[in-house]
C-alpha cells in the first residue's frame, strides 16, 4: 500500500492547452506531475504497481467552498500518478473511491493505492 499527501490539483478543465493542431499539457499540470514525483519515495516509483489490479482512494480537501465536480479532480491526480511512474496504467484501477472532505488552506489530496488482491484477501 502507498499513501501520499499531495497538493490540490488543477481541474481537468485546465489540463490541456492547444497551439494550432497541437495539444499539450498545461504548465500547471506539468508542475503538478513534478510535485507528485517529489512527494513519492524513490522505492515506490517506476511501476511499483506494475500490471496489477488496483484500489485507489482519494480524499479531496478543497481550498475553498466553491462548487467543484469531484470527477474533474481525479483525472489530473490519476494521470500524474501514472506519469510519475507509480502505476503503469490507470486502466488497472478497478476500484476508485472519491470523498470530499472539509476545506483546508490551499487544499490537498490524500491518495491511497493498494493492490486489489490484497483488499480481497487473494494472493
Amino acid at each position: 500500500m502507498l499513501s501520499l499527501m499531495l497538493p490540490y490539483p488543477p481541474s481537468v478543465n485546465h489540463m490541456y492547452k492547444t497551439s494550432g493542431n497541437r495539444c499539450y499539457l498545461s504548465k500547471e499540470v506539468n508542475e503538478y506531475i513534478r510535485a507528485v514525483k517529489a512527494r513519492t519515495p524513490l522505492c515506490e516509483r517506476y511501476n511499483a504497481f506494475l500490471g496489477v489490479k488496483l484500489k485507489v482512494k482519494i480524499w479531496v480537501y478543497p481550498p475553498d467552498k466553491r462548487r467543484r465536480d469531484l470527477d474533474n479532480i481525479c483525472k489530473c491526480v490519476l494521470d500524474s500518478v501514472q506519469k510519475a511512474g507509480i502505476i503503469d496504467d490507470d486502466y488497472n484501477i478497478d476500484c476508485l473511491i472519491l470523498e470530499r472532505r472539509e476545506v483546508v488552506s490551499k487544499g490537498r489530496i490524500i491518495l491511497e493505492i493498494r493492490e486489489l488482491a490484497d483488499e480481497r484477501g487473494i494472493s
